[in-house]
């Protein structure tokens, strides 16, 4: 089960006294953000889906491959400290170009396709999270020392976990709106699906200041690396499919390549 903080905190814009309150508050307030802390047990993945990441499709690596996957998942959770967050913004709108939506004040330039996706939301959700910093050391350190093997195989199930920790959250926030009679879509990232990478510092500009441990660079890729973030639809008429790989132009992505083998599965 998630462990989750159950603190809110306020709009960055407005004071910082954190208020205590019930879950299910935080769907009423169109300003409320919520901040998840999620074990690295609640956040691993199988060693069968790092080695089928890693190109062996009937998961029959050779036994130092199966290892080595082995061995990095077991260390990894000493290495990874694992956060989230969700801000709800209740006023969405799809714009009549199908390719902007306004959120509260925040006007994102997401593109067609993730604008057919949502445009039946009534409240966006937008989400960050983050695995550390912790992995990523791992694999310089492995570089360096030239394990470039096992670097691969560390960066792969540092990409896989966060994944999965963000489906966690995801998974709370449909139960949360399930309780509400609403539904949620699948999840959209900036960098995917035509929405620009930099529409990220918009998309940060709805979080307080380094929230989660994460920061933007000037080229709008976050920091830690293994950190994600995106928007989420909320609403009566919505819903979250299992393949959403063809509707993005995006060919060469470790998602896609996941998703495929899983529906051929």
């Amino acid at each position: 089960m998630l462990r989750l903080n159950t603190r809110t905190y306020p709009s960055h814009r407005a004071n910082h006294t954190k208020v205590p309150t019930m879950i299910a508050q935080c769907l009423v307030d169109a300003s409320q953000l919520w901040h998840f802390t999620i074990p690295y047990s609640e956040a691993q993945t199988m060693p069968l889906n790092i080695v089928k990441l890693l190109g062996y499709a009937d998961g029959q690596a050779p036994k130092h491959i199966q290892d080595l996957v082995n061995e990095a998942l077991n260390e990894a959770g000493s290495r990874c400290s694992i956060k989230g967050g969700i801000r709800l913004i209740d006023a969405l709108k799809i714009e009549q170009d199908h390719k902007h939506l306004l959120a509260g004040q925040t006007r994102f330039a997401v593109g067609k396709i993730i604008s057919a996706q949502i445009r039946h939301a009534a409240t966006a959700a937008f989400f960050i999270c983050t695995i550390g910093d912790g992995m990523e050391k791992w694999v310089q350190d492995l570089m360096r020392n030239g394990d470039y093997i096992k670097a691969y195989i560390v960066d792969m199930i540092a990409s896989e976990t966060v994944d999965v920790a963000m489906d966690r959250i995801q998974d709370w926030l449909g139960q949360q709106q399930k309780q509400n009679g609403k539904h949620i879509t699948n999840r959209y990232s900036p960098g995917y699906c035509g929405w620009h990478l930099s529409e990220q510092q918009k998309l940060f500009s709805l979080f307080p200041p380094s929230f989660c441990g994460i920061t933007l660079t000037e080229s709008s890729l976050m920091v830690p690396i293994k950190s994600i973030s995106g928007i989420i639809g909320i609403g009566l008429k919505v819903k979250k499919v299992d393949y959403v790989c063809r509707f993005c132009d995006m060919k060469d992505c470790i998602y896609r390549r996941k998703s495929e083998k899983q529906v051929q599965e």
